[in-house]
């Protein structure tokens, strides 16, 4: 459990312009189950359970917060968090281990082909040096509509709230063929950062290029194939 230097009330005026009318009387729920969230540092509902309320039994802030999740849609409310305008929007899938979730349906192979666990994939606008979630989904194996169509509901979801202007960064996770057929289909502005440690096959005019511009220089190549395909 974390020490915070401030309580659930001071979350008050960030949670009011998010809720809809509605939602207004449960304000203060909702910033207190803010408050837990940060306070235990956990995606962990029985740990959010534990900050929730110091007055009640964990068992207590449990059925409350069971409650009160069904009236909200975080995903909705983190889009309005995005301004329309932003030049930039950060794209980072992060592998989670699940190891002993064997029997968890949404659980399956990482990418060495062994660890279970599932894909976190997080779309972020960058502010005054830092990035302000907008955006969380999630892909695991064994998913029934599949990875790319999982890919494209990601894109559909975000692309109707930024402009056709705003750059898509992706981390170097996302430098899979099916993955930038996706981006070409959705009409969307991308770069997609390459580890060139990996030494990423990219080809042009029939021989190896090497991804490398200096500061402050532009360099653009017509026909590049990526793993044998044009890019």
């Amino acid at each position: 459990m974390r020490s915070l230097p401030f309580g659930p009330e001071a979350l008050r005026p960030f949670v009011s312009p998010l809720l809809d009318a509605w939602l207004e009387r449960h304000e203060d729920k909702v910033a207190r189950l803010l408050w837990a969230i940060l306070a235990s540092g956990s995606a962990r509902k029985s740990d959010w359970a534990r900050a929730y309320r110091q007055e009640a039994t964990e068992e207590a802030n449990y059925k409350a917060i069971d409650r009160l999740l069904p009236l909200l849609e975080p995903q909705r409310y983190l889009l309005r968090l995005l301004d329309p305008k932003t030049p930039f929007l950060l794209v980072d899938p992060t592998e989670v281990p699940r190891p002993q979730a064997k029997r968890t349906p949404y659980v399956g192979r990482l990418s060495d082909g062994k660890t279970l666990g599932f894909w976190a994939v997080v779309l972020a606008q960058p502010y005054e040096g830092r990035a302000v979630p907008v955006y969380v989904g999630s892909y695991w194996e064994g998913k029934p509509e599949g990875r790319n169509r999982t890919w494209e509901d990601v894109v559909e979801a975000v692309r109707e709230y930024v402009e056709e202007e705003t750059v898509w960064v992706f981390d170097r996770e996302f430098s899979f063929a099916g993955w930038l057929e996706v981006l070409e289909r959705a009409g969307v502005r991308y770069a997609v950062r390459l580890n060139l440690g990996t030494r990423p096959r990219l080809e042009w005019r029939g021989e190896r290029l090497v991804p490398w511009v200096d500061r402050g220089r532009e360099v653009r190549y017509e026909g590049v194939r990526y793993r044998g395909r044009w890019r």
